[in-house]
Order: structure tokens, then C-alpha cells, then sequence
């Protein structure tokens, strides 16, 4: 789009010799040097179409009620001009339904009979076709059968047979119009409000605005052109979390040469060359291109001088790169791990931020949550508000959480009111907000009315406070599932996160999920909010067996995940495919006989193949993961990385640098293999490609 007050009620007129463009329309509305008619044709036309609707202007001029304005607006007196057609007539109805019930209004009042097609025009839709109602937290076929109408929705239970939305047994369907607001990143002049959930109406001029997570006045790299935003907000910000950031959208080309490098002064320009950086002001004279930016010293920055850190024009869009090493006085002068950075605000460590408890007392920690501290001594609420910016590079993940005592006490018990506590005494329990004067505990919440609720007034679900975390079981685990974020299986790792408080890799001690698409919030986990970790892509061919030949990308994982560093926290690491049912509590008892030794699992044995660990479920303990970090790389001279499939490759690996495999056939249950359903006791079960298929051989698997 090379022009940003781009429209959709705005296109070009019928002669192709005589366009006006909306650039055009602003200048031929202001030249009065230029004929009438060429100043007045600014107006609605269809690409083909033999008429022009002049009739709709002309009645919202003599109707008697005020006409609305138009999203594209010189002025309050722009007129409108008929164009006659020169040739190519066609039916009104090769026009669309839409613009046809239009034409036909328009052409119903001019003959003085239009009371007919008004009411078929604005006649009321009957309910929406039923689609599947994905269930959440607590619900379940029992709450399917018994919520009816919810947030505007009438909920069925249909059951296994003739269900109108598909495999799902539960459906549901609108019953209420929602107020039709834009889409994402299209114009709201008119509507002034958006679909996208936590997205927002913002103007750049009186001519166009439109619908998008944020907005900073100036230049948006993602444009047509450097002009400037006011970024005025037009009506409410839509209800809900807005989508993750996508990675794919590129900078525009003016980008390269008119805003600023690393290093230079972006007072001016208001804008960054480089994928992921935000202008941010250090002082009146000096502003640079940053990842992030909080009031205080900078650890990659000269000296420790402070930052005022306004945030300038808007954020190049894409993933931003890593930003060197510390400084050398950062050693000298910020604080370590657990000590007081009130004074210094900034953190020795690799990863840490300082964070306010209270006045008097701040701590370099890799992340705050506004509430109590379920670690901390007392139950006393930190304000986590930020000092200084975070030193650069990987925080190494904590061992072993054990919560204080308190917190059985101090903290309100399920469906408890915990809007002064901000935490919760039951593991995986998270403190939710209904409004601003009650909040209760509970696995999940549901933004909108409940169906248990007393009065019709909608939660907030906001999250208050850290979330319970479970006690540690042993042999502990670090489970982990490589995920295309952005693909169907993230359903699934979602669908995991808010099962039972957590199912799958999430009910593991520890976790994580692993992409090529780093650092996007997936939701709500046992823990919190559960963040993408960032691994290098690889190119995936065909194996000899003709198998996906991924094991230069699963080499890729496993380099992310000595880099991350929760490994070393547990007695073992397991990769679950996403769409592996995996039961934690009983691969404990399997690998139990095999904790301490330098070993992995052989899960598949078949004809004509080698016994080998089958790559839906890969359980390794932690002596033979630091083995294959000694060692493994000498197997990519002595196996054949292309040719094998990464299981099959790991596998081989694994023995060669004395992990010998110990054999467990019984462990899990993969269809590729020899196994097949949910019901035979084993840990895993393997394969569930959608959500609903997942969790339904959960719930038998756990009968």
C-alpha cells in the first residue's frame, strides 16, 4: 500500500484515465483552482460496476436524521458528483450481496418504495452457525450441559453423535449481534472500535486511523511513508490479551535510510533501522535505538549515567537482536543476586533486573510479579516496579522452588475472596480478579459473566499476584515440546496449560516450550505466563527410511536447551512431541529404577529395526545429557546427520559416548510403534494431533 489514508470506502472512479487517488482527493479538495467536477469526485464507485450509488449520499443528505461521518474526511462539506458509466453495464447483482442490498435501498427511496427493502436490508440474522466450545480450566461435558447462554453464546452438548461443529461434543453458537468493529490494522474512522482482542482505534490524522496494540506518536516503520501519528485513541480498547507480535511483518523501505542505527541519535528520526528496536530518550539531547528501556543506568551503556527512557515514534516491527555484553563497570558498580539495588539499580548477574519491594529495598531477581513473593519471608506485597535496565544475556533457571510456610496460612483458599492476599494457598491456584472489589482463587477464569454468578457483571480475569506453584515430585522432571507457534499443535500446548492446572509437559517440575518464533506468551501456565524459548532454525529434508530428516534442527533444541540451563535442575529431560499425552506421575515410577546413571530410554522395538527411543516421548537423564554435551558433538562426524532421523541419530549418539539406553517397552503406548489408545497404564501416549483428540485421551487415559 503506497499510501497510508488507504481506505476501504474510498476507491478509484470509473474512468481509468481520470483516477483519484485518496493522495489526490486531499490536494484536488483544496485546490480551488481546479474545475468543480474534478473537485467532486470523491466518492464511493465499484470496479466494473455500470452505476454509481449516488443515491445513498443523496439520501444521507435529505434524511432527516444526522448522517454519520464518512471514515475519509477533508473537510465537513465534501460533495459528492455522479459519474455517468461509459460502457461494460452489468446487473446490479454483480455487484455482491452486500453493495446489492445497498444499491437496492438507494434505489427504493428514490422511487418513494423503498420501506420493503429496508426492512429486508436491516431484518435481524438469526442465531450463528454452531462451532466447537474448546473448554477451559474447570469445564468439562458436565458444564456443557448446563451453562445455556454465556457471554452472549447458547452453549449444547450434542454427545458423540451428530454434533453440528465437527469431532466436538460441545458447541456453541452466537446469539447476540455484537456491534461490528474493524479488523486488525484496517481503517476505524467509522466504527471506532476493534475486533482484535486488546487492540485499539488510534488516528494518524483526521483521514485515517486504524486498529492496532499500540501506538506512539511519530514515524511507524511499518508504513508507506515517515509521516507522523498523533495517535489519538478513538472509542475503547477491545476486551482481552492482544496476539502475540508477528515476526513477519517487515520494515518499510524508507526505514533503511531515514531512521537511525545502532548508536546514533534517533531524537530526529523518532525511528530505528534495526528489526525489534524502540527510539528511547536518555536526555534531552541524546535518545538511541534500544530492545527495551526502564528509568536508571543502562548495563551496556559507557557509564552508569541515568535514562529517562521516553519511548519516541513506534517500534520496528520484528524480533530484536541481542545486545552485546555488559559493561565493564557493571561488575564494579551494581549489585549481585539477592542484595539491595535501590541505590545502584543494576545487576551484576546475566538476566537480572532490579525490582522495588518497597522504599528502602529493591533485589536484582530475573522477574517480578506485582503481589507477595512465595519465596519471600514475610508475606508483604512488592511493587516490582523496574530500576535501570536489565544486564544483558540469559538468567540461569532456578532449582528446586520451595514456598514458604506462610503461605498455607497467609494466602485465601480456593473461591476465597483474594483481592488484598494476591495469592493463594492451593498449588496451581491463581488469584483472578472479577472487578475491583472481588477476586477469588482458582486453575483458570474466563473474562465475561459465569454461569454461577449471582449478578450479570462481567470478570476482568485478571491475574493478581504469582500463581501457586505444585510441590516438586522425584525423580524430578524438565519436560519440553518443540512447537510451531503459530500452527494448529499451539492449540494443543494451550490445551495442556489449561487442563487440571496444567496437563502434559505442564504438570513436569519444570518446562518449557521451544520455537523458532522466541519470546511469545503462550498463556497461562502452572506457573504463570509461559513464554516461546528461541532456537535456530534448520532446514528439514528426507531420511533413508523416508522419515522427516530433522536432525540438524532437533541439534539446533538441544544446543537452546544447555543455553537455558533448567536441565541441571532435574534428575531428568523429556521431549514430548505436542501431540504426546504424557502422564508425569507414572513416567516418575518408570524412570525411577534408572535416576542417577548416565542413561536414556528405548522405547520401540520392531522387525528389521534397531531397538531405539521413539521420538514422540525422549526421556534422558541428566548424566547423559552433560555427556552428550562433552562428547555428542563428535557424533556429527561419526553418523550420518542427514541421512537419520533425529531419534534414530540421538539414539545411536547417546551409546556411543557411554549413555548406554536402558530398555522400557511399556512406557509408552505409540501408535507408530505398536501400541494404540489411552487406557493401558502406560506414561504416554502417542499420537493426538488436535486439542480435542489430546485432552479426550487424557480424560480416559486418567479414568
Amino acid at each position: 500500500m503506497n499510501f497510508l489514508y488507504n481506505s476501504a470506502l474510498w476507491r478509484d472512479v470509473v474512468d481509468a484515465d481520470d483516477t483519484l487517488t485518496e493522495e489526490s482527493a486531499i490536494q484536488t479538495r483544496a485546490d480551488p483552482s481546479l474545475p468543480r467536477a474534478r473537485r467532486t469526485k470523491a466518492l464511493v464507485t465499484v470496479c466494473g460496476l455500470g452505476v454509481v450509488a449516488l443515491a445513498i449520499a443523496t439520501f444521507a443528505r435529505h434524511s432527516s436524521s444526522a448522517s454519520p461521518e464518512r471514515a475519509f474526511r477533508a473537510s465537513g462539506d465534501v460533495e459528492l458528483a455522479l459519474l455517468e458509466p461509459k460502457k461494460h453495464k452489468q446487473p446490479v447483482e454483480a455487484a455482491g450481496p452486500a453493495l446489492v442490498d445497498i444499491l437496492k435501498l438507494a434505489q427504493g427511496r428514490a422511487n418513494g418504495t423503498d420501506t420493503a427493502v429496508s426492512e429486508e436490508v436491516s431484518s435481524k440474522p438469526g442465531p450463528g452457525p454452531w462451532q466447537c466450545a474448546k473448554y477451559v480450566g474447570d469445564q468439562d461435558n458436565d458444564w456443557c450441559r448446563t451453562v445455556g447462554n454465556l457471554s452472549g453464546y447458547e452453549h449444547h452438548f450434542f454427545g458423540q453423535d451428530g454434533s453440528p461443529c465437527g469431532e466436538c461434543w460441545c458447541c456453541k453458537r452466537e446469539i447476540e449481534k455484537k456491534k461490528t468493529c474493524a479488523a486488525q490494522y484496517a481503517s476505524c474512522l467509522d466504527e471506532k472500535c476493534c475486533e482484535t482482542p486488546g487492540y485499539q482505534c488510534y488516528e494518524k490524522t483526521p483521514f485515517w486511523a486504524t486498529c492496532r496494540p499500540w501506538c506512539t506518536p511519530g514515524p511507524d516503520p511499518t508504513d508507506g511513508n515517515g509521516d507522523h501519528w498523533s495517535c489519538k485513541e478513538l472509542g475503547p480498547r477491545a476486551e482481552g490479551e492482544a496476539p502475540p507480535p508477528d515476526y513477519s511483518i517487515k520494515a518499510a523501505p524508507w526505514v533503511a535510510e531515514q531512521c537511525a542505527g545502532r548508536g546514533q541519535n534517533c531524537s530526529e528520526s523518532m525511528c530505528c533501522q534495526e528489526a525489534g528496536l524502540q527510539c528511547y530518550t536518555k536526555d534531552s539531547g541524546w535518545a538511541a535505538c534500544k530492545p527495551e528501556c526502564n528509568p536508571g543506568p543502562d548495563p551496556t551503556d559507557l557509564d552508569d549515567s541515568h535514562w529517562e527512557c521516553k519511548a519516541i515514534g513506534t517500534r520496528t516491527p520484528g524480533a530484536a537482536p541481542g545486545w552485546g555484553p555488559a559493561a565493564p563497570w557493571v561488575e564494579e558498580k551494581c549489585a549481585a543476586k539477592r542484595e539491595d539495588c535501590s541505590t545502584s539499580q543494576c545487576c551484576k548477574d546475566a538476566g537480572h533486573q532490579c525490582y522495588v519491594k518497597k522504599e528502602g529495598w529493591s533485589m536484582c531477581m530475573p522477574s517480578c510479579l506485582h503481589g507477595p513473593m512465595l519465596t519471600d519471608a514475610n508475606p508483604d506485597i512488592w511493587d516490582c516496579t523496574p530500576l535501570g535496565d536489565r544486564t544483558p544475556g540469559l538468567a540461569r533457571a532456578p532449582a528446586e522452588v520451595h514456598v514458604a510456610d506462610w503461605v498455607s496460612t497467609e494466602c485465601s483458599g480456593d473461591h476465597a475472596d483474594c483481592s488484598k492476599t494476591m495469592c493463594c494457598s492451593n498449588p496451581t491456584s491463581q488469584c483472578y480478579a472479577k472487578d475491583d472489589k472481588w477476586a477469588t482463587c482458582m486453575r483458570a477464569c474466563n473474562p465475561g459473566v459465569h454461569p454461577d454468578d449471582q449478578d450479570q457483571n462481567p470478570w476482568s480475569c485478571a491475574g493478581l499476584g504469582p500463581r501457586t506453584p505444585r510441590a516438586w515430585g522425584h525423580p524430578s522432571l524438565y519436560c519440553i515440546s518443540v512447537v510451531q507457534i503459530y500452527a494448529a499443535e499451539a492449540d494443543t500446548i494451550r490445551t495442556q496449560m489449561n487442563t487440571d492446572g496444567g496437563a502434559g509437559i505442564f504438570a513436569c517440575e519444570q518446562f518449557d516450550v521451544f520455537s523458532t518464533d522466541g519470546g511469545v506468551c503462550l498463556g497461562d501456565g502452572p506457573n504463570g505466563p509461559v513464554w516461546s524459548q528461541y532456537f535456530d532454525n534448520a532446514a528439514v529434508g528426507v531420511t533413508i527410511d523416508g522419515t522427516a530428516g530433522n536432525t540438524r534442527l532437533f541439534m539446533n533444541v538441544w544446543e537452546a536447551v544447555k543455553i537455558v540451563g533448567r536441565y541441571q535442575n532435574t534428575d531428568w529431560t523429556v521431549k514430548a512431541d505436542p501431540d504426546a499425552v504424557l502422564i508425569p506421575d507414572r513416567l516418575r515410577e518408570h524412570l525411577r529404577p534408572h535416576t542417577g546413571a548416565p542413561t536414556f530410554v528405548l522405547t520401540c522395538t520392531l522387525p528389521g529395526m534397531p531397538t531405539m527411543m521413539f521420538g514422540a516421548v525422549e526421556a534422558l537423564s541428566k548424566q547423559a545429557l552433560e555427556r552428550y554435551y562433552e562428547g555428542g558433538y563428535d557424533c556429527r562426524n561419526n553418523f550420518p546427520v542427514d541421512a537419520w532421523g533425529e531419534d534414530r541419530w540421538l539414539s545411536a549418539c547417546l551409546q556411543s559416548i557411554g549413555a548406554p539406553g536402558s530398555e522400557d517397552f511399556g512406557m509408552v503406548n505409540d501408535a507408530l510403534c505398536r501400541g494404540g489408545g489411552c487406557s493401558n497404564g502406560a506414561a504416554a501416549f502417542h499420537p493426538f494431533k488436535g486439542a480435542s483428540e489430546w485432552q479426550g485421551c487424557y480424560y480416559e487415559a486418567m479414568r
